[in-house]
């Protein structure tokens, strides 16, 4: 697939590498591993510790921008590319559907459904939005006000019940479009106003903004167990918050604040080749076996848990992160994966055509 990979997702016509985007994505990626690996020590644990409440604070903005670059790069994606995500998506349920038969002896032949298989597996909703959002991109990229509109109806899902996975995945999907609007509105030249400080300045307002939601996770508990789906996918009954007009301004701060982290990171991220980069490029294969990772983590940590103290349970999490980052991430893995996408993806048009 030469220069396409999963990381890429439907990426076929990009020539050239964004160094920026592929270091942001490295990042992301391994966080979006860290916050679930966290997630897990947590629940083990029952105790907050100062990872948990780092990894707390990015669940702020991690998705976001990850649905701003998707946003952006959506921008040049044909709707008949969207088949690569369509084949990720299903490749990811199917091994869902087997791990949850051998691992947790908790399947039931009757979920390989229609409705089994759309209801995404624990954190495949982002697959499940990106195929829908890059499905309607172009409708989405005509509408006059689309931004505002996003805005209505992802205030609008504030409270929805998300008791099953495929409505969940339908509220996330919601509740991040604004992000992937954002993104498909962003132009290399706003990129590069964006950028026109010092380093350093992009470094201070990064540390300012993350001591801002560290403040409002300790002092507030607005980051905490119980408040954080309101954070990342706006959607937490406001009954928790007081009712009133209170949900309404804890969703525009969230978003503000996601918006400002994001262009922090943006303005701090190196344009150059790294050692990271390469990760980067194949985040669809470390996001789809971090997944699973968390899934045998959450019983090894609460194993765990009764030997050593929470901090260690939290550091060994962490570790997993790195090791998915850097086993699923390297291009081998991936490579094996594009692959797999490429044969089916040729079968599919041959029997079409």
């Amino acid at each position: 697939m030469g220069e396409t990979n999963t990381g890429a997702l439907c990426q076929k016509e990009s020539t050239e590498r964004n160094y920026l985007f592929d270091n942001c994505k490295a990042l992301l990626i391994f966080l979006v591993a860290a916050i679930h690996m966290s997630a897990a020590a947590r629940s083990a644990c029952g105790a907050e510790t100062v990872p948990d409440i780092l990894m707390l604070t990015a669940s702020s903005f991690h998705m976001p921008l990850f649905m701003m670059i998707s946003g952006y790069f959506s921008k040049r994606v044909k709707r008949e590319r969207v088949t690569d995500a369509v084949i990720i998506y299903l490749t990811a349920q199917a091994l869902f559907f087997v791990f949850d038969f051998f691992f947790t002896y908790g399947m039931s032949f009757k979920k390989i459904t229609v409705v089994g298989i759309l209801s995404p597996g624990f954190s495949m909703w982002y697959l499940f939005a990106l195929i829908f959002l890059r499905l309607f991109h172009r409708e989405i990229s005509s509408m006059r006000y689309s931004l505002a509109i996003a805005a209505v109806i992802s205030i609008a899902v504030m409270g929805c019940n998300m008791d099953t996975a495929g409505r969940q995945a339908v509220v996330k999907t919601i509740a991040h479009a604004i992000y992937f609007i954002i993104g498909m509105n962003l132009t290399p030249e706003h990129i590069k106003m964006l950028r026109r400080f010092p380093k350093w300045v992009y470094a201070v307002g990064f540390a300012a903004g993350a001591g801002v939601l560290v403040v409002m996770t300790v002092v507030f508990r607005l980051l905490s167990a119980n408040t954080l789906r309101l954070m990342t996918i706006r959607a937490k009954s406001a009954d928790d918050l007081g009712g009133g007009i209170k949900p309404y301004l804890m969703y525009v701060f969230v978003t503000l604040m996601a918006l400002y982290m994001s262009a922090m990171i943006l303005g701090l991220m190196t344009d150059r080749k790294t050692k990271f980069s390469i990760f980067g490029r194949n985040t669809v294969t470390v996001y789809i076996v971090q997944a699973f990772a968390y899934l045998i983590y959450c019983p090894v940590a609460k194993r765990l848990s009764l030997y050593l103290p929470s901090i260690a349970v939290y550091i060994l999490g962490l570790m997993l992160a790195a090791l998915c980052v850097a086993g699923a991430g390297n291009s081998k893995v991936a490579g094996l994966f594009s692959e797999w996408v490429s044969i089916v993806e040729k079968k599919i048009f041959k029997a079409r055509g």
